[in-house]
This record gives structure tokens, C-alpha cells and sequence, in this order.
């Protein structure tokens, strides 16, 4: 069960980001960042509840695991028939158009961490995983890209131009998606 203190900060969250539009970049951009801001805090949520019930163990760690968080513990926290279960058709018809946008290469999800170069071979492994029958290697590809269009976007890899929109829908309701079942199990 979620505390109050996670519940009030989420949904204050969650108010914020639903005030910006979608209709130009930097509502996209600001929606997107707000809405990361209550994702983060639910998958690190997240990472709690699974470590107080021994699953997985941060306990030698001196810093929070984010990267295993963002991309790993939240899939063993939600789980991918969870995850499959709860797909709906808004949130699929986006998986459709970021595959989309992936495999016409009109945009480069999974960018070279050193310098921002594309990695053409990681966008196909990642629209490979987003166009699987196997529910876990989805899942993985779902966490995935969320992950990377953060670290694009934080550290300064997608450039802030009006075309950036048309990623950045699917990618909110994906990220929506994710934020809304996340919520969902930690309040059972």
C-alpha cells in the first residue's frame, strides 16, 4: 500500500503535468519531465517493496540503483504478464507508432551513452523487443525506451525542435501507461 505522503506528491505531480499541451514542443518536453518526476518516484517505490520482501538486494548499495530501477525492477515489480494484461489500445496504437518511428529511422531512441551518436544496431534490438510475441522481451523493450528518451532528454541528446513532438506523444502515453499500473499494484 502506497502512503499517503507518495499518494498526495504523485497526484500533485500528475495535476502539474496534465496543465501542459501536447500541441508544441515544450508543453511535450514539460509534460514529459513532470511526468517522469512521479514515474522515478514509483519505480523507486517500487524497488522498496521489493527489497523489504527479499526479491531483489540494494541493501550494499551507497547510492539509490536508478538504472536498475527504471529498467529492471520495475519489470520484476510489475511483471510482464501484468504488464500484457493491462494493455489497452490507446497505449498499444503508441507502441505501433514508435516502431514506427524506429524502424523509418525518423528518430534514434538508444544513443551512444559517450556521445550521443546513433546506434542504429540498439534501435533495431530495441524495436525487435517492442514487436515480440514474448511478453517479457516487450516489457523490457517498454522500460527501455521510456529509460532512454529520459536520458536523452536530461542529458541533452534530443535536440528541442517542434519535430520532437511527434515522438513525444506516444512516449507520454506510454509513460503514462506505465505510471498508471505502477500506481495500481502499489496500492494493493
Amino acid at each position: 500500500m502506497l502512503n499517503p505522503e507518495i499518494v498526495r506528491f504523485t497526484q500533485s505531480w500528475l495535476t502539474k503535468a496534465e496543465a501542459y499541451s501536447e500541441e508544441n514542443v515544450s508543453g511535450c518536453y514539460d509534460k514529459f519531465f513532470t511526468l517522469f518526476v512521479v514515474y522515478n518516484r514509483l519505480y523507486a517505490e517500487a524497488t522498496f517493496h521489493l527489497s523489504r520482501l527479499g526479491q531483489i538486494d540494494i541493501e550494499s548499495r551507497e547510492a539509490f540503483p536508478d538504472t536498475n530501477a527504471g529498467l529492471k525492477y520495475i519489470i520484476t515489480f510489475l511483471t510482464p504478464e501484468y504488464i500484457q494484461q493491462r494493455l489497452d489500445a490507446e497505449t498499444a496504437a503508441a507502441i505501433e507508432t514508435i516502431k514506427s518511428l524506429i524502424e523509418s529511422e525518423r528518430f534514434h531512441i538508444v544513443l551512444d551513452m559517450r556521445d550521443g551518436s546513433v546506434r542504429r544496431d540498439k534501435d533495431m534490438e530495441l524495436l525487435k523487443w517492442l514487436s515480440s510475441e514474448n511478453i517479457k522481451h516487450k516489457a523490457n523493450g517498454l522500460a527501455l525506451l521510456l529509460y532512454s528518451v529520459r536520458c536523452n532528454m536530461f542529458h541533452g541528446n534530443k535536440s528541442y525542435e517542434p519535430v520532437q513532438v511527434e515522438l513525444l506523444r506516444p512516449v507520454i502515453i506510454i509513460l503514462k501507461f506505465f505510471i498508471r499500473i505502477t500506481q495500481d499494484k502499489l496500492m494493493t
